[in-house]
């Protein structure tokens, strides 16, 4: 039914759309009392929000409104993905040449929810379940969970802006915008991800500029609801399909840190091969330490100068190779690019001189700069020559940074997405792409793999020289990650392959609390078998008892990995609460139940996480 003071209304049968004269607009979802009302688009333009005006045009099941002299236009079509969605996006085209900020579309919900789901802005954020009475902000997705319905609301594209959902007291608004900056908490390796940052985007006079697409979905059942509304933004950001062999096998980060050598991966080769019974573990991943600086990617001197070398000899022993590379990453007046190429780089926009990253003191290349895409083709394009198989591209979310551009008409996501295309133009679509650090929409149709939380462990040669571990690794690494893999469970083999990091068994003798008791050993390796993406094992053998090979060896743990994903049965019903949202949080609390299919049977796995122990359902 039409609100009294609306001028016109249009319904699909399941969502209820109603126009009002000031070109605000509300959605009613079908016969229940879940509505969102009072919704009204605006442009920041300049330091002003300026509103659409004009009359509402009705297509069929698309309405419009907006345009007259140079104001927003709005834009919103139900049932375009299913009876219970629709989509919406804001536009503008200015009559002379202006700087956007941003787009948002804000407004209120009605109905009763209980719980929220949380997502993170890049793989090491914080991401999880959180009761609906909790302020804050989802990036990318979100959804409101109802004992009788759930209202997902998502952005279905990330090719030039971020999406900001935030929520308050059941007002919800929607931004589209320029990356948060991202904030260390003191005494961990976590961050928090700030508010969005102002776009600072010229737009020519006559140009039009478009918002991301925003959707949202209604339905009954929240898991099939996430799950669906994951599909729709995967179709509609061209997600890719990895058809090859299984990305399963040995990285070297978690055991030798910077510090690895080229005999330390050859014999953990030799021993996974000999030691795991599954022929799907044959992928080495050489992880940071081969090359000679960030920004210098060629060998250093413990490694063969052709990396090719030590691809060959991987398949002597039977196995594939990958490489870790961080390719936007530059060491400030380092070797290579940092000395011949600092002005490659994001600039400060105060300063105009290279852009530090303050969480690691780094400069970031431009990847605005045509230069720079050429770099980054011909990277992608020497390590396909040296022969390897995949590639981990690490701190990737450098290149998105709010800072001043070589092109002020690209913006930080976009910079991204195109510096990341350009490698995977050299590298090759037929080679696997593993993203880690990553802000989580722009990896999809780019990445096969994305890493879904923060570091598990720390690399154990590092703990010699007195890096603090144990506050953050152990069965306390575990516990915070299995939230962040629990809260993308709808992400796998939808958006993309879902990295879980990685499992190691060392430490069963108990004498290093950054180590890990047999039962936590097993936990980790059910929670990364259940996320159903890449998984590698990341001790040194050799260092490993027999019993704590024969956990990595477990025949129930192998055939778990490697697969369409999970289901954490009752996620909903276990809030966490974080005084701060960190990815190494403690969490107050987690789903117990998590279930999946392999190979044609349902397994189901209940989490004791008290006591450290799984069990069969």
């Amino acid at each position: 039914m039409m609100p009294s003071d609306a001028v016109q209304s249009i319904s699909n049968g399941e969502i209820t759309l109603s126009l009002y004269a000031d070109a605000t607009f509300s959605l009613q979802f079908g016969e229940t009392d879940y509505s969102l009302s009072q919704m009204r688009a605006t442009a920041s333009i300049g330091g002003s929000e300026v509103s659409p005006t004009g009359v509402w045009q009705i297509d069929t099941n698309t309405a419009r409104c907006g345009g007259e002299n140079g104001t927003p236009v709005i834009e919103i079509a139900l049932g375009t993905e299913a009876p219970g969605s629709c989509t919406m996006s804001v536009s503008l085209t200015p009559l002379v040449e202006t700087v956007l900020d941003r787009f948002t579309i804000m407004g209120a919900a009605t109905g009763e929810f209980e719980t929220r789901l949380v997502e993170g802005y890049d793989s090491w954020s914080w991401a999880g379940v959180r009761s609906s009475d909790a302020p804050g902000r989802s990036w990318w997705r979100s959804a409101f969970v109802g004992s009788l319905a759930t209202i997902t609301a998502s952005a279905r594209t990330a090719n030039r802006f971020v999406t900001a959902i935030n929520w308050s007291n059941g007002e919800i608004t929607i931004e589209s915008a320029g990356a948060p900056v991202l904030s260390a908490i003191p005494d961990t390796w976590g961050f928090t991800a700030g508010a969005t940052t102002d776009l600072g985007l010229r737009v020519d006079a006559g140009t039009i500029v478009s918002s991301e697409v925003f959707a949202f979905s209604f339905g009954s059942d929240p898991f099939s609801l996430v799950e669906a509304d994951a599909s729709a933004t995967g179709e509609a950001m061209h997600a890719r399909s990895w058809t090859g062999e299984a990305i399963l096998g040995w990285e070297s980060w978690y055991h030798f840190g910077l510090n690895v050598k080229p005999e330390n991966v050859l014999s953990n080769a030799r021993l996974m091969r000999e030691k795991i019974p599954d022929a799907r573990f044959d992928l080495v991943q050489i992880d940071d330490g081969w090359q000679k600086s960030y920004g210098a990617w060629w060998a250093n001197k413990h490694w063969p100068d052709d990396m090719g070398d030590m691809v060959k000899s991987l398949d002597a022993i039977g196995c594939r190779a990958g490489l870790w590379l961080a390719p936007f990453m530059v060491v400030p007046d380092g070797p290579g690019l940092g000395t011949d190429h600092p002005d490659w780089c994001l600039m400060d926009p105060s300063t105009y001189a290279p852009l530090l990253e303050p969480r690691h003191n780094r400069w970031s290349l431009d990847a605005s700069n045509p230069e720079v895409l050429e770099f980054l083709r011909g990277l992608g394009e020497q390590v396909r020559a040296w022969g390897f198989d995949m590639v981990k591209l690490d701190f990737l979310y450098f290149a998105a940074q709010s800072a001043k551009r070589h092109n002020p008409q690209i913006t930080g996501t976009e910079s991204l997405r195109l510096g990341l295309r350009a490698f995977i133009d050299g590298f090759g679509d037929d080679r696997y792409v593993l993203g880690c650090g990553m802000p989580m929409l722009p990896a999809v149709g780019l990445c096969h793999g994305n890493r879904i939380g923060h570091d598990t462990a720390m690399p154990v040669v590092h703990m010699e020289f007195g890096h603090p571990a144990s506050d953050w690794t152990g069965y306390r690494g575990i516990v915070s990650q299995a939230r962040n893999i629990a809260a993308r469970w709808a992400l796998q083999r939808r958006w993309f392959e879902c990295d879980p990091d990685i499992v190691m068994a060392w430490g069963s003798d108990g004498n290093d609390a950054a180590g890990y008791s047999p039962d936590e050993a097993r936990v980790l390796a059910a929670v990364a078998a259940l996320c159903g993406g890449p998984c590698f094992l990341a001790d040194d053998l050799a260092q490993l008892s027999e019993d704590e090979i024969a956990i990595l060896s477990d025949a129930n743990f192998l055939k778990r990995c490697w697969g369409d994903g999970l289901r954490p049965s009752d996620i909903f019903s276990h809030p966490d609460n974080p005084e701060v949202e960190h990815a190494f949080d403690i969490p107050s609390d987690l789903p117990h139940i998590w279930s999946a299919e392999r190979n044609g049977e349902d397994v189901s796995l209940r989490f004791d996480w008290e006591n450290h122990r799984i069990s069969s359902e």
